[in-house]
Parts: C-alpha cells; sequence; structure tokens
C-alpha cells in the first residue's frame, strides 16, 4: 500500500497557489496575474484531488463503523 507521505507535496503546493491567489489583489497583482492563478489554482486542486485518490490510503472503516476515522459512532 501507498503511504499517505505521496499526497503531501500536491496538497502543500495546491494550499499555497490559493493562498497567494487569496492575497494578489492586496499586494497590487494586475488582473492578468489574477486570472492566471485563477486558472493554475483550479488545475492544482484537480490535481491534488486525483492524486489523493490514486495514491491516497482508504480508511478501511465504513459510516456505519466510524462517522469519523478518529472517533467511534455513537449510537
Amino acid at each position: 500500500m501507498i503511504s499517505m507521505e505521496n499526497i503531501k507535496f500536491p496538497v502543500v503546493i495546491t494550499t499555497l497557489i490559493v493562498l497567494i491567489y487569496h492575497i494578489s489583489p492586496f499586494i497590487g497583482a494586475t488582473y492578468t496575474w489574477i486570472l492566471f492563478l485563477f486558472t493554475l489554482s483550479t488545475v492544482a486542486y484537480f490535481w491534488m484531488v486525483y492524486i489523493i485518490l490514486v495514491k491516497g490510503k482508504p480508511s478501511g472503516h465504513t459510516f456505519e463503523d466510524k462517522w469519523y476515522d478518529d472517533q467511534e459512532k455513537q449510537h
């Protein structure tokens, strides 16, 4: 099974792109640069989702067993 360590890089890169996109109007970025970052963030988002789905490790539990992976379901 592939480790979850492999998904850290896409998550970090996508987060950085989105953060830069969100602060770009406040730092005086041009409209072209903001539009480029918007497009890049969308592509990075789909890349991140693809990597997580392909290389991520499934939980092994269903929602009937555990609502969240880290706590038991209360009945």
